[in-house]
């Protein structure tokens, strides 16, 4: 347990100097590269669980982790120190948020005639719709 409080100080130390460095916000930094940092272990699990066929695995790792990070990890560190956020979570990050998750009902039902799927031209479009808000993110 010291290990990961030690760790996770470091990476947050770094995170905020890197948002000076680059000069933008700790949000920033937080909603691109940190995200991507904790999440490529899901990414190569996933990847793995799909390759072996095992979808249900791929992605229930992404659903499941998504529902743990928002609610369980959200819920608790706001529970110990109320969270502020910033105007641009609400006006900007959010509506990704619910766009992209909305967006995967009819891409996943339209994915498949005969069974719900998401094939390549969804994924493409979802990694797409990533690279557009990455780059929107640190340009506005």
């Amino acid at each position: 347990m010291a290990g990961l409080y030690l760790g996770s100080e470091g990476f947050v130390d770094g995170a905020s100097r890197m948002a000076l460095d680059f000069g933008v916000s700790n949000r920033v930094v937080g909603l691109t590269i940190v995200a991507f940092g904790t999440s490529v272990p899901e990414l190569v699990a996933s990847g793995i669980a799909a390759m072996r066929g095992q979808s249900d695995l791929a992605i229930g790792n992404v659903v499941g982790s998504n529902l743990f990070n928002l609610l369980l990890v959200l819920g608790t560190t706001a529970t110990i120190t109320p969270l502020p956020m910033e105007a641009s979570v609400l006006s900007w990050d959010i509506w990704w948020l619910l766009g992209t998750a909305c967006a995967l009902i009819p891409l996943a039902i339209l994915g498949g005639l005969k069974t719900p799927r998401m094939g390549r031209w969804q994924g493409g479009l979802f990694v797409l719709a990533y690279v557009a808000y990455i780059a929107l993110t640190w340009t506005a």
